[in-house]
């Protein structure tokens, strides 16, 4: 549609992997663009209820960090191994721990609001995690 016309970029999932676990990398794919959508909208929230940077960063940077690792999960764990797509996922693993963190911090809240919350938080980083463990252990 329209919004494709002005530069949104598609997700992928189909998997053009060699034999074998295509649906971990499956799993990955729809992790990170899940991931790419969350830091969206929360990134927009902050822009017009926050702070302005954190909502910046969130919308534009993560989100399109998480969008690059969604097209090598796409692509195999040949394109995960490279040292770029390892820094990446090594940012989002941190961008993951530090929300974890600060919403552990912060928890004045009951325990199942905070595990609601903290279900994206963990699926980023659990994500991240499993991008960065493909591309660092992969042998070809």
């Amino acid at each position: 549609g329209t919004l494709i016309q002005h530069g949104l970029p598609k997700f992928k999932f189909s998997v053009r992997a060699e034999k074998g676990r295509t649906w971990l990398l499956t799993l990955l794919a729809v992790g990170y663009a899940a991931t790419a959508i969350h830091q969206v909208i929360w990134g927009s929230a902050c822009l017009f209820t926050g702070p302005f940077t954190l909502g910046a960063l969130r919308c534009f940077v993560v989100a399109a960090v998480a969008h690059v690792c969604q097209t090598a999960a796409v692509a195999g764990p040949k394109r995960l191994s490279s040292e770029t797509y390892r820094t990446l996922n090594l940012a989002l693993i941190l961008d993951g721990v530090a929300r974890i963190a600060i919403l552990v911090a912060t928890a004045d809240k009951p325990p199942a609001l905070l595990a609601s919350v903290l279900v994206f938080p963990a699926v980023d980083l659990f994500c991240a995690l499993g991008g960065w463990l493909i591309g660092k252990y992969y042998k070809p």
